[in-house]
């Protein structure tokens, strides 16, 4: 990535576009809204070829002198953690960055540490900024979350976030497509063909070509109007003696179009081309991005001998198939666009393949020097496959599993035996497993496919299925590896593996009892393979059987206070905490402190509960992710019932925020069930309807009595006594063990609404804050704490300009001079001249 020197706004320019002028325009609309302190995300979608990254180019060029960072994804490095991220981090004096985003993010570090950091980076920024990212459809996940985790959170902040991309069903792509819905924070482009006047103007401006519109509407319906394929066919018409005739040739006079195709102009422009010119093309379509002059031509050498290269990459160079690029003073060379490489590819044999990537390999190192290798090889090759299992090795070593599993795969694609091949394959299914990144197993499920029947294949399909949500599948396939009879030791820890996946897998759709069956099941294997003379800790590669030993006792407990068994579970969790202050906190302590936190809230023992499950949350974010939901909707929770409503709407936004990204989907059902907690205490109908709507869509369904508790409290607000006297006698009569919403809050509301209205306690004439928005009561509230900015930017995750922000409408809605007076204000000794608003009783 580079950082764009700003262009001169006064210096006279032609636009190279056509037909977008609408697009540009737009986008000059959400730089006039970042001048009003409105963070804007402009999202460009188009197909291959239709012209995003001219659209960016441009966009970049017209917009003001402000700093601006580019990156663009690759889809080889889409397995690449913080790939994006780091490039866009990379211009920064990084002596000035926090150590977690400094010098290279950690590949290991939590995308909600990362995010986080991200968040205050942004806010220590002055004056306005913009973001390009280009070809995002290829973003590496890690960067996605961090990027979406930060920038929705960016509402106050001077940031133009500029997002180019196919219209692929990614889940960042999704996000940003919900969140510019909201025309206060952006706009989506889609791109389109060309109109019939675009081609006339283009063939006009750019080859001198006077087109009649009939031929241009013929065009665009040969070419669905794509702006690559049509400039390449007047290119390819423009040196006939009449290209107009010509082209009326080739567009023929039937009904269907014969116009040539994208794929035959490439080819027949090779053939054009001199052969070491050809080479040079092929040659940066191998490298499959830009690539330095010297090290292009350092591969030709290899093919073609140093004599030939300088002269064979001005050749290609003046061949309009390619670009040359100033890159920081470097001269580089790229394909004019990616479907011109696909183009040459898909023209290559495989022994010329080979050819490039083999001279490719001789002068390129690291990640993509083995790619390299990998695809030149011909056959099995036991030297390359030894390497690749040193540097997965390596790569777990470090904590990037996600290279790890890369470097396996391929090991087992170059594999000369089948039992080799069979046991890389494996090993790279346990690397993904034992970093709970069971994402990584999917792009293999066709590999884990072919292996032999048994507990590995089992596990390792079973945990794809996970990944992908296919729980019939998942249960199926990991209920048959645990069923495995073990003949050797390490089957026997794969069952132990498979037994935990299933306690993983049944905690989300909350059955308990297989939790507890699952768990049991895994202990008993972990236990005797640890007592086996021959056991050895790398026995499973990778998988630590101590922490997965504690995984699955943190299940157990949890599964079995949730089942309402007997016995003193919260003693036991807490001697294994005791045990983590000692030795260190691992994600397994993240569960049992959320778990303990949850038992003590529905025990009534409030503060000692929100005390285990911030705990737990905080080491959840950095730990176990898929937890920090969960545990936020317990906080929450916890922090209703004591009545501390505007720190309960907080935590459970978070909650709703994180489960969209790393939770389940029964979290993300009952995060909004609690959401409507607080709008229902408000009698904020509209936003009770939205979250109920949310919840109820859940799959598998939530703890329904999350849902009667927020009927409850709607009615109560409403001050119909009958109707909650109603719902708590049905929540009390149909009680399950451990149910969600624990039976001595409905006897607390059912005590309360069934006392005489001259016993119950008198209403509050007014709230204070009822003027206020959600948001800004949440400040007001944390600031009225004493906590400062920056303090309440940490604990709602914004930025200080949000707050700010925020803070202004607060002093300005309550008619009040200073931070002071919202104290006084909530204590009854202040005035605010604002008009009374009902309160209910909380």
């Amino acid at each position: 990535m580079t950082v764009e020197p700003p262009t001169d706004p006064a210096a006279p320019r032609a636009s190279v576009l056509y037909g977008r002028a609408r697009q540009l325009n737009a986008i000059a609309r959400a730089a006039a809204a970042v001048e009003e302190h409105k963070a804007q995300f402009v999202l460009i979608l188009g197909e291959s070829g239709f012209g995003k990254t001219a659209l960016l180019r441009e966009a970049l060029d017209s917009l003001p002198a402000w700093p601006r960072h580019h990156a663009v994804a690759d889809a080889y490095e889409r397995a690449l953690p913080y790939g994006v991220l780091n490039q866009l981090l990379s211009p920064f004096d990084q002596s000035r960055l926090s150590p977690v985003l400094a010098n290279g993010i950690d590949p290991a570090a939590s995308t909600l540490t990362v995010g986080a950091e991200l968040l205050a980076l942004v806010d220590a920024s002055e004056g306005a900024t913009i973001i390009a990212i280009d070809d995002a459809q290829w973003m590496d996940e890690q960067s996605a979350r961090a990027l979406w985790f930060a920038g929705r959170r960016s509402l106050h902040d001077r940031m133009l976030i500029l997002i180019a991309a196919r219209p692929a069903p990614t889940d960042f792509l999704a996000h940003i497509r919900r969140l510019v819905l909201d025309d206060e924070r952006g706009v989506e482009l889609d791109l389109g063909g060309l109109s019939a006047d675009n081609v006339v103007d283009l063939a006009h401006s750019k080859l001198a070509l006077r087109l009649p519109r009939r031929t241009a509407q013929r065009l665009i319906a040969a070419t669905d109007g794509n702006p690559l394929h049509i400039r390449v066919i007047l290119e390819y018409v423009a040196s006939a003696a009449d290209p107009v005739i010509d082209l009326e040739r080739r567009l023929g006079d039937g009904v269907l179009p014969l116009a040539p195709g994208f794929e035959a102009i490439m080819r027949d422009s090779l053939e054009r081309l001199n052969t070491a010119a050809r080479t040079v093309i092929e040659m940066i379509a191998i490298f499959d991005g830009r690539v330095p002059v010297t090290v292009l031509s350092a591969a030709i050498a290899q093919l073609s001998g140093p004599a030939a290269s300088d002269e064979a990459v001005d050749d290609a160079a003046r061949s309009g198939l390619a670009d040359i690029v100033d890159s920081g003073g470097q001269l580089e060379l790229q394909l004019h666009h990616h479907r011109v490489g696909d183009a040459v590819l898909a023209d290559l044999s495989v022994r010329r393949r080979q050819e490039l990537h083999r001279a490719a390999a001789q002068v390129t190192g690291g990640d993509r020097g083995l790619r390299h290798r990998v695809c030149a090889s011909a056959g099995p090759d036991e030297e390359l496959a030894a390497v690749l299992d040193h540097e997965a090795r390596e790569a777990m070593r470090h904590h990037e599993a996600e290279r790890a599993v890369r470097y396996s795969l391929w090991a087992a694609t170059v594999s000369s035996a089948p039992t080799d091949r069979h046991a890389r394959l494996v090993q790279a299914g346990l690397f993904a497993i034992s970093t709970r990144q069971l994402g990584l197993l999917v792009q293999a499920m066709p590999e884990f496919a072919n292996l032999p029947a048994g507990v590995e294949r089992d596990l390792l399909i079973g945990s794809a299925a996970f990944a992908v949500e296919d729980v019939h599948t998942a249960r199926t396939t990991l209920v048959r590896a645990a069923s495995t009879v073990p003949e050797t030791l390490r089957e026997l820890a794969l069952v132990a593996v498979a037994n935990e996946a299933i306690a993983t897998l049944e905690i989300e759709l909350r059955r308990y009892d297989h939790v507890i069956r699952a768990s049991d099941a895994a202990l008993a294997n972990i236990a005797a393979v640890q007592s086996d003379p021959d056991y050895a800790p790398d026995i499973i590669g990778g998988v630590e059987l101590t922490e997965l030993e504690g995984i699955a006792r943190a299940w157990h407990a949890f599964a079995s206070w949730r089942s309402g068994a007997e016995g003193n579970v919260e003693a036991e969790i807490s001697a294994e905490i005791g045990q983590g202050a000692v030795s260190g906190f691992t994600p397994r302590h993240a569960i049992m402190l959320i778990t303990r936190g949850t038992i003590r809230r529905q025990r009534g023992m409030l503060d000692e509960a929100i005390r285990d499950l911030e705990h737990g949350i905080a080491l959840a974010d950095v730990m176990r992710p898929s937890m920090a939901p969960f545990g936020r909707v317990e906080l929450a929770l916890a922090q209703f019932r004591q009545g501390r409503l505007d720190e309960a709407s907080t935590t459970i936004t978070i909650a709703v925020s994180l489960a969209d990204d790393v939770g389940g989907a029964s979290t993300y059902g009952v995060s909004h069930a609690a959401a409507a907690l607080v709008p229902a205490a408000r009698g904020e109908r509209d936003e009770v309807a939205l979250h109920v709507a949310e919840a109820r869509n859940a799959h598998p369904a939530i703890d329904q009595t999350v849902l009667l508790l927020v009927d409850a409290v709607s009615a109560r607000a409403e001050g119909d006594r009958a109707s909650v006297i109603r719902i708590a006698r049905q929540a009390i009569a149909t009680e399950k063990p451990r149910a969600q919403i624990e039976h001595g809050w409905w006897v607390e509301l059912l005590d309360e609404a069934t006392r005489p209205p001259h016993a119950q306690k008198k209403q509050s004439a007014r709230d204070p804050l009822a003027v206020l928005s959600g948001r800004e009561r949440e400040v007001a509230h944390l600031a009225a704490q004493g906590l400062t900015n920056r303090e309440v930017a940490q604990r709602l995750f914004v930025t200080v300009k949000g707050v700010e922000y925020h803070m202004g409408n607060v002093l300005a809605k309550l008619q009040l001079s200073s931070r002071r007076g919202i104290r006084q204000l909530l204590d009854g000794q202040g005035t605010s001249h604002v008009g009374d608003a009902k309160f209910p009783d909380h």
